[in-house]
Formats: C-alpha cells, structure tokens, sequence
C-alpha cells in the first residue's frame, strides 16, 4: 500500500458515544511503541457506524475520551477524492480493507470544546469546527460526510491512530447540506418538562438539570450556587421524547429505594427524574420518581435519567 498524501484538516488526537465497552484502553494515550507505518483510512457518513467509549483522562487540554469506531468495509478503495465508498464505510485511500484487518479504529477526542456557548452550536457540520465525542458522532451521520484517521494495524484486532479530522474535497463544489432552519424548534409554550436530579453526600449537595419540549436547558449546583441555561438542537428533543415514550411514566414507582433504607441512610447519593406533561388546555400532568441505586431503577427509567443528566456538560461548570 502506498502512503497518502495527508487530509485537508488534522485535529489534534485528542454523542449518548452509545455504550461503555469492558476492554482496557491500554496503550490508546500513548505514542506507538517503535516505528510504525501509517496510511490514510477514509470512512464516510451514514447508518452503521458504531461508537464505544473506552475510557477517559484528564489532561492539562482538559478532559478527553478514548473512541472505538466499529465500521463495515467498504468494496472498493476510497480514492483520491474518497468516491469509491458507500454511505457508511471505510477503505484505505489506495485499497479496500483485505479480509484480515481489523474492522475497528480507536482514537482519543475531546469530551466536550463549547464550554460557555450560550447556544450550543449542534448543527450538521459542527465537528468541522469543534471536534468532540459529541460532534464526530453527530458527523459521522451524514452520508455526505467524511472522516480521514492517519491509522496503523497495532496487531491487537483495531487501529490505532496518530491523528484524525474531517475530509473535503475543496475542488469540488459544496455539498448542500440539510437544511439547518428545518431542523430548529419553533418558538412555542413547553409541552413537557423533564427534571433529573442528584442529592444527598457527606456534604450535602444538589443538583438539577431539566429540559423542556421547545429545546430549553437549564442546569443547577448548589454546590457553587451555579445556574446555567443552553438551547439544544431538534435531534435532542427528539430522543428525550422517545427515552421518556420507552420509560413509561404512567407505571413509575413513587420510589424504587429498598424498604429497609427508605431514606438513604447514610450519606447515600439520591437520584430523582420527573415528567411533567403540559398538554393544551388542560391541566398538567406530572410522574416522579427516585432512587438511591442506579440498579434499583428500571432500565428504561434510569436511562432517561441518564440522558437528561449528561446535557449539564453543556454548562461550563462540573457536577
């Protein structure tokens, strides 16, 4: 295989993404050990990507996360101008993947690059722009899309990478991308409002983060009495309205904390989620719940409290 002639953009190495993956990171923060041969592997967007997490570290850039991107091959090589792949595959730039090599490419990204954005900028081609877990998954969506990892065969069963970005061919004329007004939440009254929050500790603290139908979050910590708010894009609302549909509300417990420590004794962490529907004139209907035990909850439930917990990241202080 040749070597390629580099990508148009490199971020430094350095959405949810879906789901924690139980196999150790070991050796992914650090450079390879000796030489290693590298080649451009191009993947373009749409459906069958799949992200796993890996692990997290701190550094003096701030947090980053440890990706595996699991893909299919694609047939043929990607090309110069990455045309010989189809909608949610990868090659080498100069060949198609033999039936040996690895069908997964690891890299570290950023956790998280909009802190203190009033508005998240969540539009199609923001990882152009801010490359974090978040955007590279919301990127890799797009069939029109393309990512570029510089990777070598480390020999374990994945690639490893020495950089990555996103791919474009400036020859060519823009592709006109979806458009971003259809995608934004009209101005209207809230249908419905999602709470999610944690309390309790040695020092006692609280936490809130909610968000309603028209897209509005709002994430409290009395920890530092911080008090933020951030718009979220059209996907998002979407997901929180099938994650609160597939937890089913109507049959919650009041509390899913074990009979024989009702409170959470002692200095136990409470978690509380609530769904309050607002339909039009009518009077409100309101389901909560709370728990001391992650297990304790349903799977359904304790993964809208999840999802609705994670959106603080889009405020600039930790809780």
């Amino acid at each position: 295989m040749s070597r390629s002639q580099g990508i148009a953009v490199i971020f430094a190495a350095g959405l949810a993404v879906a789901a924690s993956f139980a196999v150790s990171a070991q050796g992914i923060w650090d450079e390879p050990k000796g030489p290693v041969t590298v080649y451009q592997l191009h993947c373009r967007g749409g459906a069958g990507f799949e992200f796993r997490t890996l692990g997290t570290r701190s550094t003096s850039g701030g947090e980053h996360v440890a990706m595996s991107l699991i893909f299919a091959p694609a047939a043929s090589a990607a090309g110069s101008k990455s045309q010989g792949l189809t909608p949610g595959t990868c090659a080498w730039l100069d060949r198609p993947l033999s039936p040996t090599e690895p069908r997964e490419v690891r890299f570290v990204a950023p956790a998280f690059l909009q802190f203190g954005n009033s508005v998240l900028d969540t539009s199609s081609t923001t990882a152009q722009r801010t490359a974090d877990v978040r955007s590279i998954a919301a990127y890799f969506q797009y069939p029109d899309h393309y990512w570029s990892f510089t990777a070598y065969n480390t020999g374990n069963g994945y690639f490893g990478t020495t950089a990555h970005g996103y791919w474009n061919d400036y020859a060519l004329p823009p592709v006109k991308q979806p458009d971003e007004e259809a995608n934004k939440l009209p101005p209207s009254s809230a249908a419905w409002v999602v709470s999610a929050g944690m309390s309790g500790g040695i020092v006692p603290t609280h936490g809130e983060v909610s968000i309603d139908s028209a897209g509005n979050v709002t994430a409290t910590h009395s920890k530092a009495d911080v008090k933020c708010s951030a718009k979220m894009h059209l996907m998002t609302v979407q997901s929180i309205e099938r994650a609160v549909a597939r937890s089913q509300p109507p049959q919650w417990k009041k509390s899913y904390a074990p009979k024989d420590n009702p409170n959470g004794c002692c200095d136990m962490i409470g978690a509380t989620l609530r769904v309050e529907q607002r339909p039009e004139k009518q009077t409100p209907i309101a389901y909560e719940t709370r728990w001391f035990d992650d297990k304790a909850a349903p799977e359904g439930v304790a993964a809208l409290f999840k999802l609705v917990w994670d959106l603080r990241k889009a405020c600039a202080f930790g809780m």
